[in-house]
């Protein structure tokens, strides 16, 4: 159920770049991929501008990221 920070990883290095790229704190990007990835959709041009990803991709890897969620807490 990492499929959000793994995503994050791939294209930063690591949560914390991720969290200075987006100038928000490691705490938020936690919560994004703990409760909320809706949040990085915020962000989306910057990933855009900054990594080689479509917004397709994005949507697509929040998307997912969301039912995966979703499953772990409904079963």
């Amino acid at each position: 159920m990492d499929s959000l920070a793994q995503f994050l990883r791939k294209h930063y290095g690591s949560i914390t770049s991720a969290a200075e790229a987006f100038d928000v704190t490691e705490q938020t990007v936690y919560k994004w991929i703990r409760e909320n990835p809706k949040g990085l959709l915020k962000h989306m041009p910057t990933m855009v501008t900054q990594c080689n990803v479509t917004e397709t991709q994005i949507l697509g890897e929040v998307m997912y990221h969301e039912e995966l969620l979703h499953r772990e807490i409904y079963g």
